[in-house]
């Protein structure tokens, strides 16, 4: 098997910082801004981990209300719950009703479903505080 040897530059650099660690290196290219390959990983990491957390924060936001509807659905379906039911129950479970995923009308009633990924919330009774959990079909 052939042996690659690695070129080696003559070029010397000035020492400098590194962005991760803090810690003082001298790099062997001019474009070395990090120690070693694992600490250039784990600043890029932890920026993206910064620039995200807002979205992360409104995406678990949403998959809890999703979570949330699923299990009542599930509870409708054995007939363990029956629809239409109380506001209260969702209150219990800590619903959070400032936030879906996107709208939708119910076509037979002609009411707004509140939709999450799967599961869609509409208000049965506006004076009764009401709401009837349905189901997406993704094949129609």
């Amino acid at each position: 098997m052939k042996k690659i040897n690695k070129r080696i530059s003559n070029r010397v650099y000035k020492e400098i910082i590194c962005l991760q660690s803090g810690e003082k290196f001298i790099p062997t290219d001019a474009r070395q801004k990090f120690k070693n390959a694992q600490y250039r990983i784990d600043f890029h990491n932890d920026q993206r981990k910064i620039k995200n957390a807002p979205l992360k924060k409104l995406n678990d936001r949403v998959l809890r209300n999703e979570e949330l509807l699923e299990k009542i659905f599930t509870l409708v379906e054995n007939k363990i719950i029956a629809q239409p039911f109380n506001k209260t129950l969702l209150q219990y479970d800590r619903y959070d009703f400032e936030i879906s995923h996107e709208r939708g009308i119910n076509p037979e009633t002609k009411r707004e479903i509140e939709w999450f990924f799967y599961h869609g919330l509409e208000v049965a009774d506006p004076k009764l505080q009401t709401f009837i959990v349905h189901k997406r079909d993704f094949k129609s």
